[in-house]
């Protein structure tokens, strides 16, 4: 009789524990990805100044399980000063796995800007004289793409905003 009861009363909380699956196997994993541009230092010589920014890239696996197959890329996006074309001046790649509930801290190579102020040209002489300034040019720090992947498969991704769009 003892052992009816104590049966009635457990089978309820086994029923209730609950058992971690995995994913189906066409869900994305959840992953979240935090970027913070920093700057690397900068060089003023003359009239250009050369400065340097790499990204600090920080992700953290929702999910309860380990994932593996990840590869992670980035990409340090620059713009012309003279006419906003935006362009990739430096990418990389790395393999990487995130434990269960994991977290993880990447740090990207570092891509340099180089801007350079217009030339002053003076013309003419006496009350004549004129200075122009010519435009500026080289190249400054647009944004950052960052693209998480696993198996060949997007899963994550996080970006400056448009920025994608504007160097595809």
């Amino acid at each position: 009789m003892f052992r009816k009861v104590m049966m009635l009363l457990c089978v309820p909380f086994v029923s209730m524990v609950a058992v971690a699956e995995p994913s189906a196997p066409g869900a994305v994993p959840d992953v979240r990805i935090t970027v913070k541009a920093v700057s690397a230092g900068a060089d003023r010589s003359n009239k250009s100044v050369t400065s340097s920014r790499r990204l600090e890239i920080h992700l953290e696996n929702r999910e309860h399980r380990e994932l593996t197959g990840l590869k992670i890329e980035w990409k340090i996006v620059g713009e012309d000063i003279r006419n906003d074309r935006k362009s990739v001046e430096s990418k990389g790649t790395k393999e990487i796995k995130l434990d269960a509930d994991g977290k993880l801290d990447v740090e990207s190579g570092t891509a340099k800007f180089t801007e350079k102020e217009g030339e002053v040209k003076v013309t003419g002489k006496g009350k004549n004289k004129r200075r122009t300034v010519g435009p500026d040019t080289g190249k400054r720090y647009a944004g950052y793409v960052v693209e998480l992947f696993q198996n060949g498969k997007r899963i994550a991704g996080a970006s400056t905003n448009g920025i994608e769009k504007q160097i595809k």
